[in-house]
């Protein structure tokens, strides 16, 4: 007969152990990480051109370009794709809007945006 301490776990501790760490992973980091990345590069990016925005009205007399192609190919090579922004200007070409619609749906809006 078996007497003293049991060591180790049983199999439906584990079970329950490993069940207990896969939500809170899922609650913590979300369903799909891919898409995550891909929101935070394409997030990266819009803080990139909202950037080069900023040296061109800067640059340029205090007006912001007409288009985004605009800043290729002093601020970006041409190999960049701008085309998956959306870009205006208002006022005179002294205020922009520029957002991006991220992988989960989400619009971005980026911060130098005035309208």
């Amino acid at each position: 007969m078996f007497t003293g301490r049991r060591r180790g776990l049983t199999l439906i501790e584990l079970v329950l152990y490993v069940a207990a760490i896969i939500c809170l992973s899922v609650t913590l980091f979300g369903t799909n990480p891919v898409k995550s990345v891909a929101s935070d590069n394409m997030v990266e990016r819009g803080l990139a051109v909202d950037t080069a925005l900023s040296l061109y009205y800067f640059a340029r007399g205090h007006v912001y370009p007409n288009a985004l192609t605009e800043l290729q190919p002093v601020y970006f090579p041409p190999s960049v794709n701008l085309s998956e922004f959306s870009y205006s200007v208002q006022a005179g070409n002294t205020q922009y809007r520029l957002e991006v619609t991220l992988p989960n749906g989400a619009v971005f809006v980026t911060p130098g945006s005035k309208f």
